[in-house]
């Protein structure tokens, strides 16, 4: 016979999450038995808290590999671009006509550093078991990244009725190659977030999917706090150093 503790799904945000395991008490293929110890007749001990321990740190390596390499040709693909930015810049070509950012610029900056302090609180209350706030903030951080986004927009919108095009001007190009650059991946990240919230909405009762769950949503989290300070970087180059 096989007994277990009660699964039950947090309901509120002052409830925890408890997951149980399923551990036999008597012997192998019966209700007693002589010969054998108390977790089966057969002597041997049932251990599956080791077995998730197992399954889970060789997830979680797993996510922080794939994630570390991700961030790393991310970071070669801006390094390159502002590297090129740097050079053009120290020419002193005559075509290089610089422009006061529009302020929308930096309605980007503070919802895309928004977006990264939501997506923080999701992950403490997530880690914490209190899936309820989880979930809000998780949403919230969803909508203002895709508010990021729609910002983008309405910077390059701005700058083409100013008349600041691609060509002709190597400073604007730039502004729109590293903006749009940057805004790509950001689409990336709102696809990560989506994955995140499908799997926080399910319920899950096993330890080594609520283990892999939480690896993957700290996994996004390194790729959207990673963009939210790649941000403030191009910012920095693209409004002082120009």
């Amino acid at each position: 016979m096989q007994t277990g503790t009660i699964d039950t799904i947090e309901l509120d945000d002052t409830e925890e999450v408890r997951q149980g395991r399923l551990r036999p008490t008597g012997p192998a293929g019966g209700g007693g038995g002589n010969g054998g110890d108390d977790n089966g007749g057969d002597g041997r001990s049932f251990n599956s808290q080791g077995d998730d321990n197992l399954v889970t740190d060789g997830g979680d390596a797993k996510y922080r590999i794939l994630t570390f390499f991700l961030l790393i040709v991310v970071l070669m693909t801006f390094g390159g671009l502002v590297a090129a930015y740097v050079v053009i810049h120290a020419n002193n070509v005559q075509e290089w006509q610089p422009f006061s950012l529009p302020f929308q610029v930096w309605i980007s900056t503070a919802i895309i550093a928004v977006g990264s302090v939501s997506y923080f609180l999701f992950e403490r209350s997530a880690n914490a078991g209190r899936l309820v706030t989880a979930r809000k903030w998780l949403m919230a951080s969803l909508g203002v990244t895709a508010l990021f986004v729609a910002s983008q927009l309405a910077v390059w919108a701005v700058l083409m009725q100013a008349g600041f095009y691609v060509r002709g001007n190597p400073y604007a190009g730039f502004f729109y190659i590293l903006t749009a650059v940057h805004a790509v991946h950001v689409i990336a990240g709102i696809v990560a977030l989506w994955s995140v919230f499908v799997r926080f909405r399910k319920l899950v009762v096993d330890d080594a999917l609520s283990s892999q769950r939480l690896a993957i949503a700290k996994a996004v989290g390194w790729y959207m706090h990673f963009l939210a300070i790649l941000w403030f970087v191009l910012v920095f180059f693209l409004g002082f150093w120009k």
